[in-house]
């Protein structure tokens, strides 16, 4: 079940190997609102996986990804968070991805995040490692593993590799249990330590989104240039609500390229 699980972390990395344009054009600020253990975030992440895959829509929007809590100094993380504290760290571990690596793999991890027995191990260090690894991702020189394990770990983490080369070994991945054990392995796990720069991004995230009055996940927004105000859709209960443009991989497409085309007149 494992090697089920990697063979489409690799499919869902596919969007790695798209050539986006490469260029200084306006783009069109897309934001979504989520939770990372939410089912219905993994509802509107699921259709935007494939309309980052659609032709060139890749180079036309700016992502950005922010997280739905509530702040509280006594809570491990700083933030209280709906589905428990592993969440809170599934929430900081794909904000340090999003800070650390280019929109095409942070996506691809998060696809692998969110495949097999929702919500699994979102939240362990264990899988972040492997989806970003897989995803293309170096886990050291990226800075996505500093911002999540620390500078200590980074430490004794780059002293490994170094160790493995000069000895021609591999090193392994952290191991995960069987898809089927997933939840209760997860719900039993310790919380792994989140350095402060990945608590940082997870308390900015949250007021963030308190600010923008921001209540549901999952909750997407387009800025608009051809309407007064954004245009937003929102999954709630699974359940697609206000999405005026249409809620498929195609609608969001043709809004972006429509709010693209506006941009560069």
């Amino acid at each position: 079940m494992l090697a089920a699980f990697l063979l489409l972390a690799a499919g869902a990395s596919a969007l790695v190997h798209q050539s986006p344009l490469i260029d200084d054009a306006p783009r069109v600020n897309v934001s979504l609102f989520v939770m990372s253990r939410c089912p219905d975030a993994r509802v509107c992440e699921n259709v935007f996986e494939e309309v980052l895959k659609l032709d060139h829509i890749l180079s036309k929007v700016h992502l950005e990804v922010d997280y739905l809590g509530h702040i509280d100094k006594n809570a491990p993380y700083g933030v209280e968070c709906m589905h428990g504290d592993l969440e809170c760290a599934g929430n900081a571990h794909q904000l340090c991805v999003r800070a650390h690596a280019p929109l095409d793999k942070f996506y691809a991890t998060l696809s692998c995040m969110n495949y097999g027995n929702f919500p699994g191990s979102i939240g362990t260090v264990a899988l972040t490692k492997r989806c970003a690894t897989t995803a293309g991702i170096d886990w050291w020189r990226s800075g996505v593993g500093s911002c999540i394990e620390g500078k200590d770990a980074e430490k004794a983490g780059r002293l490994a590799e170094r160790e493995a080369w000069l000895t021609g070994t591999e090193i392994e991945l952290p191991s995960l249990p069987d898809l089927d054990e997933l939840d209760e392995w997860a719900e039993a796990a310790d919380l792994d330590h989140l350095d402060e720069e990945g608590q940082k991004r997870l308390r900015d995230s949250v007021k963030h989104t308190i600010k923008e009055g921001v209540t549901k996940s999952c909750t997407i927004r387009i800025a608009s240039t051809l309407k007064h105000a954004p245009r937003e859709c929102v999954v709630d209960g699974g359940v697609w609500k206000g999405c005026d443009d249409g809620h498929a991989a195609s609608d969001f497409a043709r809004v972006i390229r429509q709010e693209w085309d506006n941009l560069q007149k």
